[in-house]
């Protein structure tokens, strides 16, 4: 399929789409048939004359492509193509017999970190509320890789698969977290309730130099979700901050910047965080940059130095 047709198409499917993704964490899993056909498309039985929609090829090409910039309106159905297709293209990883769906499933699903996390979205693209907090678990899944159909999937497609894959799940978490940072929602709750947090700061922890965007992607959810003070316990205790100050002295530029707001935050003496838990944050960033003394007003400056 051309990459022209695939955008035309691609389109036409987003006018049809006006009532995607509503939040129900109750819906009943798809079977990787019914997975397929939500896609659109009959990839099935190609032989059939009828007009087909956009199917999985048509999704995956289009997650690889950069959208153009354009109305709020466009992109933000874009975006709502895209993560209305997190559990179908999951389902059929986990479930199609078919190695060659399996596969494009594959592709699809680790294209979503760079797709996710283009320069041109703005933060009022993300403003979705609750919406799409049925994507958490599927993050989850993608960031752990412990159930045996992400180990047989990393084992069958190698190592820079699994590797974009939790670039993938940190771009989605991310994300996720904007939205709950724009909106107020449930979203932070329960995305630190299904234990996301210990998940990222090993991945953090477990960075490379390959990994850079994933490690970005990390602090940026991690940022995301200490912006709210009942956060912050979890994530120090996780053991952030050293990673943190890694990613601080090592990271891309964009990384450097968001894991310098990340520990600012930590160390932040806000209401609402109980004082000698803002005392033990702030001696423990006060070390890993190499002030003498943890005072907040000298952690600020120095972490604005070490990001510029």
């Amino acid at each position: 399929m051309g990459d022209e047709k695939s955008k035309r198409e691609f389109s036409e499917s987003l006018e049809e789409e006006s009532t995607l993704g509503a939040s129900d964490a109750k819906a009943p899993r798809l079977d990787w048939k019914a997975a397929l056909e939500s896609l659109g498309g009959n990839e099935m039985n190609k032989a059939q004359n009828e007009p087909r929609r956009p199917g999985i090829h048509t999704v995956v090409a289009m997650l690889r492509q950069p959208v153009d910039r354009g109305p709020a309106q466009v992109r933000q159905r874009y975006l709502a193509h895209a993560m209305k297709n997190v559990a179908p293209l999951m389902t059929i990883l986990e479930g199609a017999p078919d190695a060659h769906l399996r596969w494009l499933a594959a592709q699809a699903i680790a294209a979503y970190g760079t797709f996710l996390m283009q320069r041109f979205w703005t933060s009022r693209d993300f403003a979705w509320g609750n919406r799409w907090d049925s994507v958490i678990p599927h993050a989850i899944v993608m960031l752990d890789t412990r159930q045996p159909f992400m180990k047989r999937a990393v084992s069958w497609l190698g190592a820079v698969w699994a590797g974009d894959v939790k670039k993938s799940a940190t771009a989605l978490l991310g994300r996720l977290t904007d939205s709950n940072t724009s909106n107020g929602t449930s979203t932070s709750r329960l995305i630190a309730d299904a234990g996301a947090i210990p998940l990222l700061v090993k991945v953090l922890r477990e960075g490379t130099l390959e990994g850079a965007f994933t490690s970005r992607n990390v602090a940026y959810t991690l940022r995301n979700l200490v912006r709210e003070p009942r956060y912050r316990e979890q994530v120090f205790l996780a053991g952030a901050i050293g990673p943190l100050d890694t990613l601080l002295a090592v990271g891309l530029p964009d990384g450097k910047a968001i894991a310098a707001r990340t520990l600012q935050k930590l160390a932040d003496p806000v209401e609402g965080v109980d004082s000698e838990l803002v005392m033990q944050m702030q001696s423990e960033v006060a070390k890993c940059i190499g002030l003498p003394s943890a005072n907040y007003a000298a952690i600020s400056a120095e972490l604005k130095k070490r990001c510029v």
